[in-house]
């Protein structure tokens, strides 16, 4: 098709797997490319001059993907959604993932924070339920080794595992209604050591040689 004046506005191309739809600027540039398959996927890529701006893919499963591009053509964030109504949000910083946003078939969450700064950990990963109420949170070395745990239970206790710089645990506190139990390990992942604090302030260290009891003071 052309306008008035003879410029080109689209192009439509039929073959016997799809069509595709071409739609030109004024100044003949590509702004819009429509595949259709016919199965019925729809793939439309947007484009800000040379540069990609944005492309929507929709599925005849009905599931979705949604990619959009920052002022230079660099990916800023893809949401992928399914017919179960599971999706994933990533989203980028010139190019770089920083986040991602899952939310899982049965309502659950799970989010992750990618090139964090300034600590001994540079991903953190949420899970929540859903209602959003936090179910674990873990911290990821920069070579994905862990540095942090924690496990929140349905009956309100919480378990917290600490981990060195090379992954290896050093501690992991157990706290219940009646007591604070903190273990500690040595480098080879020995119990090295186990304190019980109960609520009514008595307190037991058992201390351990290998596998074998070395002390215990109540």
């Amino acid at each position: 098709q052309y306008d008035s004046t003879g410029h080109k506005t689209s192009v439509v191309t039929v073959t016997a797997s799809a069509t595709t739809t071409d739609f030109y600027t004024a100044a003949g540039a590509l702004k819009q490319n429509v595949v259709q398959t016919t199965s019925g996927d729809v793939t439309t890529t947007n484009y800000n001059g040379s540069l990609l701006a944005s492309v929507y893919v929709v599925n005849a499963d009905g599931s979705k993907d949604s990619k959009v591009y920052d002022s230079n053509g660099i990916i800023a964030s893809d949401l992928l959604q399914n017919k179960d109504g599971s999706s994933s949000n990533t989203v980028y910083s010139a190019g770089v993932k920083t986040k991602v946003y899952l939310t899982n078939a049965d309502g659950s969450h799970d989010n992750y924070t990618y090139n964090i700064t300034g600590q001994s950990y540079t991903t953190e990963i949420q899970h929540t339920d859903a209602a959003n109420k936090l179910i674990s949170l873990t911290r990821l070395h920069a070579d994905n080794s862990l540095a942090y745990q924690q496990v929140f239970n349905s009956d309100g206790s919480k378990v917290t595992t600490q981990y060195d710089s090379t992954g290896h645990k050093t501690s992991v506190v157990t706290v219940t209604a009646s007591a604070t139990t903190t273990d500690f390990y040595t480098a080879a992942g020995a119990l090295k050591q186990n304190v019980v604090q109960t609520t009514s302030g008595d307190v037991t260290t058992t201390n351990y040689n290998g596998s074998l009891l070395a002390s215990v003071y109540v």
